[in-house]
């Protein structure tokens, strides 16, 4: 009995000796970054920017049309119509209510859902100082998600590259934006011009409040 007793002991030993010695196998799991889809803005959203040299400008949902949200500037009371489907930038609305389509689309250019790897590009025609016309190929990625801090807080963003080429010229415009689905809008805009050797800095801007009138997305 003693015998049977002292084997049994023995294999326990050898089994809790070999289970502490093996290494330990992690698994590494992969979760894919969720799309993010197309946010429904609701009258009373606004957000506050600031520029990197202090001025500011805000966007406010002021009322909602069948295909345009309505967005007023707080700060210089201008109005704008972006598209419901898009959130891209389709008309200018003077003081009378007029709804004019602006000469240039705007370079912004959202492609929803976002993702991580995504791309799209598009080509716009627009108008030099000279009035002579000029075309340019927008070509957009999403980089990545991340985390960005803003006055406003800390956020996880889609960071966005915009590669703008000025069309028979070489010229080419970068730009970065910082879409939080949190927040339903950029949160930060970074841009970069060069022309050859030369690189020249524009006014960046971030989020500094923000107000949704609805938990809705």
């Amino acid at each position: 009995m003693r015998k049977y007793f002292f084997w049994v002991i023995s294999l326990i030993s050898i089994i809790l000796i070999h289970c502490a010695t093996e290494p330990k196998q992690v698994q590494t799991i992969y979760a894919p970054q969720e799309k993010c889809e197309l946010p429904v803005w609701n009258v009373g959203d606004y957000w506050v920017f600031q520029y990197n040299d202090k001025n500011w400008w805000s966007h406010k949902v002021v009322r909602i049309e069948s295909d345009l949200y309505i967005i007023q500037n707080l700060n210089d009371r201008y109005t704008y119509g972006y598209d419901t489907k898009s959130l891209n930038l389709k008309v200018y609305i003077d003081s009378e209510g007029k709804k004019v389509i602006p000469q240039t689309e705007s370079g912004l250019s959202y492609d929803f859902p976002l993702y991580v790897g995504k791309k799209w590009s598009k080509m716009l025609q627009g108008v030099l100082t000279d009035n002579r016309e000029q075309d340019y190929l927008y070509t957009f990625q999403v980089m990545s998600f991340e985390e960005v801090i803003v006055r406003a807080g800390v956020f996880k963003a889609f960071k966005i590259s915009c590669e703008r080429n000025r069309i028979g010229s070489g010229d080419t415009a970068i730009s970065y934006v910082w879409y939080s689905p949190e927040v339903r809008n950029i949160v930060k805009f970074k841009f970069v011009t060069s022309y050859g050797n030369r690189r020249i800095k524009a006014r960046d801007y971030e989020l500094t409040t923000y107000k949704l009138a609805s938990t809705r997305k």
